[in-house]
């Protein structure tokens, strides 16, 4: 899987270089994920994030990428990393309450309360104002 990955990056097709860009990040990891060893493991997040900053770097900016770089924050134990990417995120999807709730837990956890009003009150407004049900969780 990683070699036909790997070999398809050099498509000229922009769909596919994204596509296999995004599932080598996906694919390394979930191995970081599996793995004891935690030098091994942090190779595997080292190159998970490339492929992920490659993702983004062939198709810009999408919330799929983002997801996964906050992922990859967090099993680095950067929660204020995830933060950024979160917030970014939750600017580029149409389903944002869910990352407003995440980043107010965040915030409140490094005892930024006001931070993470904000972020708690971002989440419930979007809850009462929008009027797709897609956004009642």
């Amino acid at each position: 899987a990683i070699a036909f990955c790997q070999y398809s990056l050099l498509s000229k097709e922009k769909e596919v270089r994204y596509l296999s860009s995004l599932s080598l990040g996906i694919l390394f990891f979930e191995l970081a994920l599996l793995e004891r060893n935690t030098g091994v493991q942090k190779i595997h997040l080292g190159n998970a994030l490339q492929f992920f900053k490659m993702a983004k770097g062939i198709v810009g900016i999408d919330q799929h990428t983002l997801l996964y770089l906050a992922l990859i924050e967090v099993a680095r134990d950067d929660l204020m990393g995830s933060a950024v990417y979160l917030t970014r995120a939750a600017y580029y999807t149409k389903k944002p309450r869910p990352l407003f709730f995440a980043l107010s837990q965040i915030y409140l956890k490094f005892g930024m309360e006001r931070v993470s009003l904000f972020y708690f009150k971002k989440a419930a407004k979007k809850s009462r104002t929008s009027e797709s049900p897609a956004y009642q969780y």
